[in-house]
């Protein structure tokens, strides 16, 4: 079921890739909220070119009100999420999906966005690939839970989740689990000023106030913390979902597991972030430049480090001046205890990295040239007993 062609050390099939839909910066979230029911996340765009990704996750992070303005529009809950070329590795791509918290992830060929990888396309990678069979659980889950009473209101959930860092709910009736609460619940059936409740058609109550009773999920799965990773995908695959209760061996609730905790579980067991590369001053704004940042770093090292040269890190620093004006310092620390720099400042964050890594390159390649030389004068001058 999950035999999906991946390999781990090249990129994304582009049979993968599957379509969304692509918003402006100025969209409407009254409209947005529907498309959300049908894709896992939308592009959005600002002047007709990529600006990040609105999803479910990325709204719960704005924190948003629980009603909507009529005017209100998608900007405020836009993740700057970073493009995958389609040459990117597995390991990347699963960094990539940790990091930036999102459903999914656009996918650029030749420059150009044509579509986006699902979160849940690439756990069925995972599975595929066997990733997550020796991950328990227990390793992975988010712990303790928190619990509500059915009679709240959902004004009172709603600020219960922000104030603790969560976006999901166990609802108890009468001291028993009856069920699952998820932010995206409230905000999508809740999202237009002054709409209420059918029920509530004739109240002079605000929506908000209406218990969350009747919108919970009254049969959510649940799962033993036992069990591998492996496992818990395979039943959120299955089913459809994004997250399961997990249970200790009384089958009382103990914890989450969601599938971004499973990426990030799996991004840690793995190391895939280079110990070698380091890269720091990159704000929001920029993250969406993240993964290609440290893929050039990557294929320097690679194409440059052998017997002549030993690279022991890279290092990167990108400080913004002033509007699109950038400041960026590089090194990298060769072995034999020398250091190699190279500092730019210009316009545009893509064209100073370039020239920056240029810079390095040549003066990297002058190091191995010379390392080379000396060593080819002590074999010219090598005494033979």
């Amino acid at each position: 079921m999950y035999d999906i062609k991946f390999e781990e050390e090249e990129g994304v099939p582009r049979g993968l890739v599957a379509e969304t839909e692509t918003i402006d910066v100025k969209a409407q979230i009254s409209s947005v909220l529907p498309l959300l029911d049908k894709h896992s996340a939308l592009i959005v765009n600002r002047n007709g070119q990529y600006y990040g990704m609105v999803d479910s996750r990325s709204m719960y992070r704005a924190r948003g009100p629980l009603t909507f303005g009529k005017n209100q529009t998608v900007e405020k809950y836009v993740s700057k999420a970073p493009r995958l070329e389609r040459s990117t590795r597995i390991d990347d791509v699963i960094l990539g999906f940790s990091k930036a918290k999102v459903k999914a992830l656009p996918v650029v060929e030749n420059g150009q966005i044509i579509g986006v990888l699902d979160r849940s396309t690439l756990i069925k990678v995972m599975l595929s690939l066997r990733m997550l069979n020796d991950i328990k659980v227990s390793e992975a889950m988010s712990s303790p839970v928190v619990a509500v009473n059915d009679g709240i209101a959902l004004a009172q959930a709603k600020a219960v989740m922000e104030n603790n860092r969560i976006s999901r709910l166990l609802v108890l009736r009468d001291g028993k689990f009856a069920g699952l609460l998820t932010y995206f619940t409230l905000i999508k059936n809740y999202s237009v000023e002054n709409e209420a409740l059918p029920e509530m058609k004739s109240s002079r109550r605000s929506p908000a106030d209406a218990e969350i009773s009747g919108i919970i999920e009254t049969n959510p799965r649940t799962l033993s913390q036992d069990r591998d990773l492996a496992y818990a995908a395979r039943s959120m695959i299955e089913n459809e979902i994004s997250s399961l209760i997990v249970t200790d061996g009384r089958e009382q609730p103990i914890g989450m597991l969601t599938m971004g905790d499973i990426l990030e579980a799996a991004a840690a067991r793995r190391r895939i972030e280079e110990s070698r590369i380091f890269v720091s001053g990159l704000d929001d704004d920029m993250m969406e430049y993240e993964q290609g940042i440290r893929g050039g770093l990557r294929d320097l090292v690679s194409k440059l480090e052998g017997k002549e040269l030993k690279i022991d890190h890279v290092t990167l620093h990108v400080k913004r001046i002033k509007g699109n004006r950038y400041d960026i310092n590089a090194r990298a620390a060769i072995s034999n205890g020398s250091t190699i720099s190279a500092h730019i400042t210009d316009f545009l964050l893509e064209r100073t990295f370039r020239e920056a890594i240029a810079l390095l390159k040549r003066d990297m390649i002058k190091e191995k040239e010379k390392v080379l030389g000396s060593r080819k004068a002590r074999d010219r001058w090598r005494v033979i007993e």
